[in-house]
């Protein structure tokens, strides 16, 4: 027993070193999720990488929308004309039900053979054009391959799917455990994505507020200064259009008759303020 593998000596060092630069460049991918700010760069540096790592022309990702239905966002490999075609796509729930039905699951992977029946639904055909065209006996030439995302909760968010395999059967072992490890990064890059988004509108939303606080006691220490009734209505409606958001605002003022006159406006025009009440 020599502990050699079968092939020769060579044979598991080459082996491990290719495993070793796919593992840095899943590593490299995995780094970029703590710069990535923004959905459609997070899918286009997955796409571009699994085409490269994976030997496919082609790889797209899909995302469930708020309605259930499954669209194509980004896609690497194809043509403008093909781009925007794709994106056109829409895969209902009851499509991509049968198609994980019907799917041979490799891991987490699903690989539909070239002659399964489900290749043929109109919904299917409509809502994954990647699937392949057929040939001349009608038949299509490789399986449909997709990996589903699947989310913290267990459902699904989308799928990644390469297609057009440069060479040899798709996929062997290690494109299997290649794509389980896209899809998972997806899932946890498109979490990253959103919390940032949330924390961008929070900060936003408190910068306002503040900037609408320095505005409010900035129109008081204004008021303050004024010696006419005038001035300091004008200087409340500036106050509500400044610090308050609103882009046009009246001030009324009640009577001892109890009828309700204009005081000041902003951003009105002349036949609004007329329409609001004889002025003051």
């Amino acid at each position: 027993m020599t502990g050699i593998p079968p092939g020769g000596p060579g044979y598991g060092a080459r082996d491990l070193e290719q495993a070793l630069g796919r593992l840095r460049e899943i590593l490299g991918v995995a780094r970029s999720l703590g710069r990535i700010s923004e959905a459609g760069e997070l899918l286009d540096l997955i796409n571009t990488t699994a085409c490269d790592k994976l030997g496919c022309n082609v790889c797209a990702i899909a995302i469930r929308g708020d309605d259930g239905v499954i669209r194509y966002t980004a896609a690497s490999g194809l043509t403008a004309e093909e781009d925007h075609a794709l994106r056109g796509a829409v895969l209902h729930p009851a499509a991509f039900a049968a198609l994980r039905e019907a799917a041979v699951p490799i891991g987490t992977v699903c690989c539909v053979p070239p002659g399964h029946p489900v290749r043929d639904r109109p919904d299917v055909i409509a809502g994954m054009p990647l699937g392949g065209s057929p040939t001349a006996s009608g038949r299509r030439s490789c399986s449909l391959v997709f990996a589903p995302l699947i989310g913290k909760d267990g459902e699904t968010l989308g799928l990644l799917n390469p297609a057009d395999p440069l060479h040899g059967p798709f996929p062997g072992p290690r494109e299997t455990h290649l794509l389980e490890t896209l899809a998972e990064l997806i899932v946890v890059g498109l979490e990253i994505v959103r919390a940032r988004a949330v924390e961008r509108a929070s900060v936003a939303v408190a910068q306002a507020q503040r900037r609408q606080l320095e505005d409010l006691l900035a129109a008081s220490a204004q008021v303050r200064g004024y010696y006419s009734l005038d001035e300091v209505l004008r200087e409340i409606a500036r106050a509500m259009t400044t610090a308050g958001g609103f882009r046009r605002a009246a001030v009324y003022l009640r009577m001892p008759d109890d009828d309700l006159v204009v005081g000041a406006t902003v951003g009105l025009s002349e036949a609004e303020r007329n329409s609001c009440g004889r002025p003051l």
